[in-house]
């Protein structure tokens, strides 16, 4: 194998973005796919994703694998129900589709675009503490491999990573508890995405292709009780307080949910980059899902950091320049993030909202460069 320049570990949304902006300026690069069982949410992704998707010349592919869309937008926040038509959003409507779908599609663009693909890699281990960082992994067959490149980029999503201080700063302690019931057509709630706010959290519901939807509860992780079981009666519980998606659950047939929890708080990395390595994607910072960062924003960050490396003569330079741009977003975010909460106001003297009262700050301990 000859040396690549960039290794990649990781093929989120973020990596392959970064993946395909290297190699069409002229970089090898080898992108790790590491071997997981989690699950991934994500399957409503915000219409941004065009603007990202198109830089790389993928839109027009995209539009035909993955068709269907929201086509409107009901909110339960703060009281009355509103609906948006997304036939008004001169963007069109959200995307709607499987996750493990679309990253395959990523992955496939990749490949064909000169990127090598290491699939299943277990026990990856990249070492950063010299110039030229080297890394270790272990094939399916249990073979141990090796590699040494110039730069590292790190999109690991949110565990723990593989190159510098690992150390997270979370914000929040936000999971999700997912179910994906089966539907006749489109579950008799058409392609309507519905979020509904509710003491314990707030929900979220919309169909997938293939006859399927999803229904996620939205809370903090001490809320939740230990026992698929007793998650299971959880999710049936709450679900009685938020009556436009309990009835909405009911179309699908109201069978017992078999829950999945997924981790969805937000949070940042305290050391993001360091010079021979950076982190992009929810690596660096995590969100969570009510402001509707997510797929859209690590894509456009994978490729932002990218077209840094690239057009810099110094990693270090190009690093230093995305750090201070990533805590620009986060402030901003962490901002927004606060106002979407505040808006509700029935459920004060709920533990989970009064948390949310306070805007948070971008940590001073985060360090740029390690």
């Amino acid at each position: 194998m000859a040396r690549p320049d960039i290794a990649i570990i990781g093929c989120g949304p973020a990596g392959m973005a970064a993946s395909m902006v290297l190699a069409r300026r002229g970089f090898s690069v080898i992108a790790f796919d590491r071997a997981t069982k989690t699950t991934t949410p994500g399957e409503i992704i915000s219409q941004d994703v065009r603007f990202a998707l198109s830089s790389l010349n993928l839109w027009t592919a995209a539009q035909e694998l993955f068709p269907l869309r929201v086509q409107g937008r009901i909110s339960v926040w703060g009281g009355e129900a509103t609906e948006l038509d997304a036939t008004l959003d001169a963007l069109d409507g959200e995307i709607l589709l499987e996750r493990k779908d679309f990253a395959r599609f990523l992955r496939d663009a990749a490949v064909t675009q000169g990127v090598q693909l290491v699939n299943d890699a277990c026990h990856l281990r990249a070492d950063t503490s010299h110039s030229s960082p080297s890394l270790s992994w272990s094939d399916p067959a249990g073979r141990r491999r090796t590699a040494k490149v110039d730069f590292v980029i790190e999109a690991t999503g949110r565990s723990g990573g593989t190159a510098g201080l690992r150390a997270r700063h979370a914000f929040d302690a936000l999971v999700g508890l997912l179910v994906y019931p089966d539907t006749t057509g489109d579950g008799g709630f058409g392609t309507q995405f519905l979020v509904e706010s509710a003491p314990l959290g707030w929900w979220y519901s919309a169909p997938l292709p293939g006859s399927r939807s999803v229904f996620a509860l939205m809370t903090d992780a001490d809320n939740l009780p230990t026992g698929r079981r007793a998650r299971a009666e959880f999710f049936m519980r709450n679900l009685q307080a938020v009556p436009n998606t309990r009835d909405r659950y009911a179309k699908t047939g109201g069978r017992a949910p078999d829950p999945v929890v997924v981790p969805s708080r937000s949070s940042v990395r305290l050391s993001i980059g360091g010079p021979n390595w950076v982190a992009v994607g929810d690596a660096a910072v995590s969100y969570d899902p009510i402001t509707g960062a997510g797929v859209a924003a690590a894509m456009s960050k994978g490729a932002a950091v990218a077209r840094l490396i690239s057009n810099e003569q110094s990693f270090h330079r190009a690093i230093a320049q995305y750090a201070n741009a990533e805590r620009e977003t986060l402030d901003q975010y962490l901002r927004q993030w606060t106002a979407i909460y505040a808006l509700e106001t029935r459920w004060r003297r709920q533990r989970f909202w009064q948390r949310r009262e306070r805007v948070r700050h971008v940590p001073e301990c985060l360090r740029i460069l390690n």
